[in-house]
């Protein structure tokens, strides 16, 4: 049984390491990136991650919409032992300023330049931030204190960290216990301030093992509800259990 989700991405790139796991649109055309690839990708960010000082159970948020960036980088906030905390582009100014804060998040994932520029304006939310990392666009260095990165210059950083010996990340994975939260996924508010709902490791693998759904390997899968849906969620880390490859419309 796997300890953790950590665990779980590993084997499915151990078990599947050439097989296609998640393809995004480039035109008319599906391209898609490999198990192996794309948790090797995770490791580096996991990296990098701890580089900036994210630590081992802390919490990182990721606004962003349905896409590969957004796959790597819940994944690499796993493995450096954090726990996401996930919403979309179209999130409010009123939900920005209530989550940012209430989850205590360190570092924020943000899919383009104008959610940058709308998170800039409350600088009350932003106040326990300490990076922004940039996932479209060019970043630029500091707001009032605030570093922003751009993803791939972060993702390549961790590469170098990697390639110089750098093992942080499997560190990290050994230490995540079944108890430890994996996500905090807030509810959509309409009936008052969201609800932080908090998951486990455990709640998730309890999910992945006893969900009645069979899939197999060469499987097609589609992602329509947005990601940080907890349904959506489930049944990506199912896919990705059972090494199927998920299409990002």
């Amino acid at each position: 049984m796997n300890q953790n989700m950590a665990y779980v991405f590993q084997e499915s790139a151990r078990r599947y390491a050439r097989q296609p796991a998640f393809a995004s649109r480039q035109g008319r055309e599906f391209v898609a990136v490999p198990y192996g690839e794309l948790f090797a990708d995770a490791l580096a960010l996991a990296e990098a991650l701890t580089g900036l000082g994210l630590l081992a159970r802390e919490h990182a948020g990721l606004f962003c919409d349905n896409r590969r960036e957004w796959i790597l980088s819940s994944m690499a906030v796993t493995l450096c032992g954090a726990a996401d905390v996930p919403r979309a582009t179209d999130v409010t100014d009123q939900d920005i300023a209530y989550i940012v804060p209430h989850s205590d998040m360190k570092i924020l994932f943000v899919e383009n330049p104008t959610l940058l520029s709308r998170l800039r304006r409350d600088r009350t939310a932003c106040a326990g931030l300490r990076h922004i990392i940039l996932i479209e666009g060019k970043a630029d260095e500091k707001t009032e204190g605030l570093q922003i990165h751009a993803l791939t210059a972060l993702l390549e950083a961790g590469r170098k960290m990697r390639a110089g010996g750098s093992r942080l990340a499997e560190e990290r994975m050994k230490a995540i216990q079944p108890d430890d939260l994996y996500t905090l996924i807030y509810t959509s508010g309409t009936t008052g301030a969201p609800k932080g709902v908090m998951l486990t490791h455990g709640n998730l693998i309890s999910q992945i093992e006893r969900v009645p759904i069979e899939i197999r390997e060469d499987d097609r899968i589609l992602s329509i509800l947005p990601v940080w849906h907890i349904f959506e969620r489930v049944f990506e880390l199912i896919a990705i259990a059972n090494g199927c490859c998920t299409y990002y419309s």
